[in-house]
């Protein structure tokens, strides 16, 4: 067999060390008593590789989906890790997580392996990972002991030892990780010429730590919120954990520093605590502690970052430090800061950016006129705000009435109040039409009609709101490319 060069996690359903050419590689096999797959509480691994301990820079994370189905794998299965161009560390953690359907995003870890390892030039080493239920559970015998899921042990309830596998021989067997309440340290073989620092790690509690991992859920964890882009979608929590992304990658749109399309959520670069997330046509923003942030394709200009090159991690938007809320259309956004001012930044051929130009702008813009909006929304090529009494006004392209102000202009570059509707209770946009709930409940749409998506009962364009048939009780509302769907007050859709 040829020599193994894995640039980065390479699976493979069993790995025989009689056909691997001794490289600088590190071959990882994950063992488990579990049962997994469909149905089981083990569904997916999550691993997780770092540069020189813990706390380093991302290398690669990736979910695996368990079973014995095409396209799924079983257990025990190894990994390699190897060294790749530009990156001189030798010591990288490893950390895989047993998890469930969802990946960590839906619960926390089952049961969570790790390890801190150094490569040897031109050795491959074998590392051995365990994914045990051993007291999973059954009560410990000890009352001042409790089940760990890190190790599936019963250790102290204070303070939890973790046990990690040292190197079983393989290939090569230098003495590598020893671990006793929370300090690791790296012994390398004799004369490998290179030394490894040690590495301080926090006591690891009865709750494995995260890393990269949504936080443990409880009472008092808000719920999934989710925004869908062109082809891909994000989910977060509003003030609690990052921000998990997943689908088309090639614009760098996921934010986790790539552009590779994922199957599953990967959580953008440092975005803790999000309190706002926007997926455009292929970009996406943040808000985080009233500062923007945004990623993926820029070619108009709709990262407001300056410029018009594209960018695979969170980019701070400049000028605005006390934005609450921010909304993306196919290549504009807006964001809503706390005193009711709007800017918007971006592709303008149509006035969406509602500064009273059709100018294309890479920095944030000021929509006139606007300084008491309690909303804001954009589509493909127009915008709209719901303002602090109930009133909503749309700027940008309106050849189809989707600005709502009654008037036939082809393009609308500041803000016209919507006709006729000044007690709105939410507001929405979509590529050529809009939607809002007044505040009794009921549901109005005007703009394009062609597939029905007024709710009028007819196909005919509306320039201003028309009352969607039978129904009289939304609380929410929300348009796609050409349909509308809305929340009742009894929960049904």
């Amino acid at each position: 067999m040829a020599a193994r060069s894995i640039a980065s996690i390479g699976l493979a359903a069993a790995l025989a060390s009689s056909c691997v050419t001794p490289a600088t590689e590190v071959i990882a096999a994950v063992y488990s008593d579990f049962s997994y797959g469909p149905g089981a509480d083990l569904v997916s691994l999550q691993v997780t590789v770092r540069s020189g301990g813990p706390s380093g820079a991302l290398r690669d994370q990736r979910s695996i989906v368990l079973g014995r189905a095409a396209g799924q794998s079983s257990l025990p299965l190894s990994f390699g890790v190897a060294p790749i161009g530009g990156d001189t560390s030798r010591v990288f953690w490893i950390e895989v997580s047993g998890c469930g359907l969802l990946g960590c995003m839906d619960r926390p870890p089952l049961v969570t392996s790790r390890a801190l390892v150094g490569f040897v030039p031109e050795q491959t080493l074998r590392l051995d990972l365990f994914l045990t239920q051993t007291c999973r559970g059954v009560p410990c015998a000890d009352a001042n002991e409790t089940c760990s899921p890190v190790t599936g042990r019963c250790v102290s309830a204070a303070v939890a030892t973790v046990d990690l596998p040292r190197f079983d021989g393989g290939l090569a067997s230098p003495d590598v990780v020893a671990i006793d309440a929370g300090a690791i340290d790296v012994a390398p073989p004799p004369d490998a010429g290179f030394d490894v620092p040690a590495v301080d790690v926090p006591p690891v509690v009865d709750v494995p730590p995260a890393v990269d991992v949504p936080p443990v859920v409880d009472a008092g964890t808000p719920p999934w919120s989710v925004t869908a882009g062109g082809a891909h979608t994000c989910a977060w929590r509003v003030g609690a954990g990052g921000v998990w992304c997943f689908g088309e990658g090639s614009s760098g749109q996921l934010g986790n520093g790539t552009t590779t399309t994922r199957s599953t959520p990967l959580a953008a670069t440092g975005l803790d605590g999000a309190a706002s997330v926007a997926a455009g046509a292929a970009f996406t923003c943040a808000v985080r502690a009233g500062l923007v942030y945004c990623w993926g394709n820029n070619m108009r200009g709709q990262l407001g970052v300056g410029g018009t090159a594209a960018r695979s991690t969170p980019t701070l938007v400049a000028g605005i430090t006390d934005a609450v809320e921010v909304t993306a259309g196919a290549q504009h956004a807006c964001a809503r800061a706390t005193g009711g001012g709007v800017w918007c930044w971006g592709d303008n051929p149509d006035g969406q950016l509602g500064n009273g130009t059709r100018t294309q702008s890479s920095t944030p813009v000021r929509v006139s006129g606007l300084a008491d909006a309690v909303q804001v929304v954009a589509s493909a090529g127009h915008s709209c705000a719901r303002r602090a009494g109930g009133a909503v006004v749309c700027w940008g392209k309106n050849n189809e009435g989707q600005v709502g102000d009654g008037s036939g202009d082809g393009a609308v570059t500041a803000p016209r109040a919507v006709v006729g509707l000044a007690d709105a209770a939410r507001v929405t946009a979509s590529d050529n039409f809009s939607c809002a709930v007044r505040a009794g409940g009921q549901a109005v749409c005007w703009g394009r009609n062609d597939r029905g998506q007024l709710g009028d009962g007819t196909n005919t364009d509306r320039p201003a709101p028309r009352a969607v048939a039978g129904l009289a009780d939304a609380v929410d509302i929300e348009a796609g490319a050409a349909v509308a769907c809305a929340r009742r007050g009894s929960g049904a859709v």
